[in-house]
């Protein structure tokens, strides 16, 4: 056993972001931290961070960025769901549906500024290339 080898325990911390954190076992944790519940070596702690903490954006980033999407697609005036992924991720692509007068999915007549435009040929996107092929 090398004298350099760590024989600590440690925890796993998250703060009210929920990022996590190592600290060790037997010290209280700092304020704003709370334990996550796993315990372990140095190296096992680590490796179950690394494999539980997959989006490093703070919690109240994930949460605007969330309600910025929802918000678009709300207020995005879209026919169907396979437009709207398109529309949200990649503003340059036009999705709309394929049929000039009608709604594909609901039936419903389009507008008149929606059927001219629907007429005009479809610029096709990485995204929108998944979903519908020409």
């Amino acid at each position: 056993m090398s004298e350099l080898e760590d024989l600590s325990q440690y925890k796993v911390v998250l703060n009210q972001e929920e990022q996590y954190s190592i600290w060790p076992a037997d010290k209280e944790n700092a304020l704003g931290w709370s334990d996550e519940g796993f315990r372990g070596s140095k190296p096992d702690v680590l490796a179950y961070i690394k494999e539980h903490w997959t989006d490093m954006r703070p919690r109240s980033l994930r949460m605007q960025m969330d309600t910025t999407f929802q918000s678009a697609m709300a207020s995005a005036d879209i026919q169907t769901n396979e437009a709207a992924v398109a529309t949200v991720t990649r503003p340059d692509v036009i999705a709309l549906p394929a049929t000039a007068d009608t709604d594909e999915n609901t039936g419903e007549k389009l507008s008149k500024p929606n059927a001219e435009v629907a007429n005009q040929p479809q610029k096709r996107g990485w995204l929108f290339g998944l979903f519908r092929s020409h």
